[in-house]
C-alpha cells in the first residue's frame, strides 16, 4: 500500500465514477482499477460496489477513506509548513543539570477531560516548575511517540501500552456505563429481563475505526447474548449522548468516557456491575529510559488510590 493507492481511492470516492477520477489523478483506467484492486488484495475486501448511482464505497471503504483523508491532511500541512517545524524552545526548556523540565502528555482522545485532572494536580505537586503540554491523539500513536520520545507521558488504555520501552503503571480498573433517554421507565441492569429488552432496541455506538469499539461490542454481545439489528454510530461521546438524549437509542461505553462528565439533558446512566475488558484498564505509561520515571511511577500509584476511592456500587450515576 502506498500514497498513490489511497490518492486513487479518494478519487473514486470523490467521483463515484472510475472513468472521471481517472481523468482527475491523470492515469489510464486500467492502472487506476489496478492500483484499487491492490488495496482491496492487501486488506481482504472489496473497498468498491457498482451501483445505478455510479460507484460507492463499501463499509471497509469507508473506513480506509477516514484515514486516507486524515493522511492527505497530514501530508499537506507537513509540505506546507503549517505542521509542526519541530520542537519548541519551551519543549526543549532543561534545568541547570541538563534535566528536561517539560513534559508533553498524550491522551486517548476519547477519555473524558476530567478524567485527567486528578493526574495534572499531581504532576503539579510531584513536578513544580515543570511545563506541560497536553495532546489528544489515538492510543496506539502515543505509546509509539513516548519511544520516540515525542510525548513524554501518556494515558491509553492497557491494551496500546504494550510497546518494548514503555513502561506501564495501571491507574483505573475500567467498567461499563449504559447509557439510556430518561424519557422512558427507569431500567435495572442486574434484572435478567434487562439484557432481553435492550437486545430489540437501537444500539448507539461508535464507528469501527474507533479504538473502543471493539471492546464495547465484545461486552455487549457477552451480556445481551448477542449484537442489536438497528446500530447508529458516531466518532464523538458528546455526539453519541445527544443521540440517546434525542431518543435514537441506548448505547455502552467505557467510564472513563464519561468521567466527570455532567450527564446531559434527557439521558440516564448506570454503572453496570459486570466488569469491563482488562484490556481497556487505563494506564499511565512513560519510557523505561525516563530521568524521571521512580517520581512517575509514584505519581500514578497514588493516582490509583485516588480512582479507586472513586468507585461505588453499580447504580446509576446521576
Amino acid at each position: 500500500m502506498d500514497w498513490m493507492d489511497l490518492h486513487s481511492l479518494l478519487a473514486v470516492a470523490r467521483e463515484k465514477s472510475i472513468t472521471r477520477a481517472s481523468v482527475r489523478v491523470h492515469l489510464t483506467q486500467s492502472t487506476l482499477t489496478t492500483r484499487i484492486r491492490k488495496l482491496e488484495d492487501e486488506l481482504g475486501a472489496k473497498l468498491l460496489v457498482r451501483s445505478p448511482s455510479g460507484v460507492r464505497l463499501t463499509d471497509l471503504g469507508s473506513r480506509v477513506l477516514y484515514h486516507a483523508i486524515r493522511a492527505k491532511r497530514e501530508m499537506g500541512a507537513m509540505l506546507a509548513g503549517t505542521g509542526e517545524s519541530g520542537e519548541s524552545a519551551e519543549s526543549r526548556q532543561a534545568s541547570t543539570d541538563g534535566m528536561p523540565t517539560a513534559f508533553k502528555i498524550g491522551a486517548a482522545s476519547l477519555i473524558s477531560p476530567a478524567f485527567l485532572d486528578p493526574l495534572l494536580r499531581e504532576l503539579r505537586l510531584a513536578f513544580p516548575g515543570f511545563r506541560y503540554d497536553l495532546m489528544a491523539e489515538q492510543p496506539e500513536l502515543i505509546a509509539e511517540s513516548i519511544v520516540l520520545d515525542d510525548v513524554q507521558l501518556g494515558v491509553v488504555p492497557r491494551s496500546s501500552a504494550a510497546v518494548q520501552g514503555v513502561l506501564s503503571v495501571p491507574l483505573y480498573e475500567e467498567e461499563m456505563v449504559l447509557v439510556i433517554p430518561s424519557g422512558g421507565p427507569p431500567l435495572a441492569p442486574d434484572d435478567p429481563k434487562t439484557p432481553r429488552e435492550l437486545l430489540g432496541r437501537t444500539f448507539v455506538t461508535f464507528y469501527e475505526c474507533v479504538s473502543v469499539r471493539t471492546s464495547i461490542d465484545a461486552f455487549v454481545a457477552a451480556w445481551l447474548g448477542g449484537m442489536p439489528e438497528d446500530i447508529r454510530r458516531t466518532n464523538d461521546v458528546g455526539y453519541l449522548l445527544r443521540m440517546v438524549a434525542s431518543g435514537t437509542g441506548f448505547a455502552i461505553v467505557p467510564r472513563s468516557l464519561v468521567y466527570g462528565l455532567e450527564t446531559p439533558p434527557g439521558c440516564r446512566l448506570y454503572r453496570l456491575s459486570r466488569p469491563g475488558s482488562p484490556e481497556q484498564d487505563v494506564c499511565l505509561v512513560y519510557a523505561e529510559a525516563s530521568p524521571y520515571a521512580a517520581r512517575l511511577r509514584a505519581v500514578a500509584e497514588r493516582l490509583t488510590v485516588r480512582y479507586r476511592s472513586d468507585r461505588t456500587p453499580a447504580a446509576a450515576v446521576n
